[in-house]
């Protein structure tokens, strides 16, 4: 998980436990994947065959970036960059200002 690894240094082991726990729960994710589907936000997957590495959410009403994250093996490889710069060009093809 990439919150162990980003965040290893800033926060203990059970915050983070409890943070992916309330955030990232299966029944949470499915929400999110479910309010993109009602073109509420933009849910994005980075796959490397077929195993999800990445994703980024952008929240089109808000237009702010929501999550962006790596499975640690992929970062510092241009994984992120180019998921980034994808996001990029769907915003700009989503008309958003932000």
């Amino acid at each position: 998980m990439s919150w162990k690894y980003a965040y290893k240094n800033i926060y203990t082991d059970e915050y983070i436990d409890y943070w992916i726990n309330k955030y990232y729960a299966l029944d949470n994710i499915k929400n999110d994947i479910e309010k993109s589907i009602n073109n509420k936000i933009l849910f994005y997957g980075l796959f490397d065959n077929n195993l999800l590495t990445g994703f980024i959410e952008i929240d089109k009403i808000n237009k702010i970036i929501l999550r962006f994250y790596l499975m640690p093996d992929y970062i510092k490889k241009c994984y992120g960059t180019k998921l980034l710069k994808t996001a990029e060009e769907i915003i700009r093809n989503e008309k958003l200002k932000n």
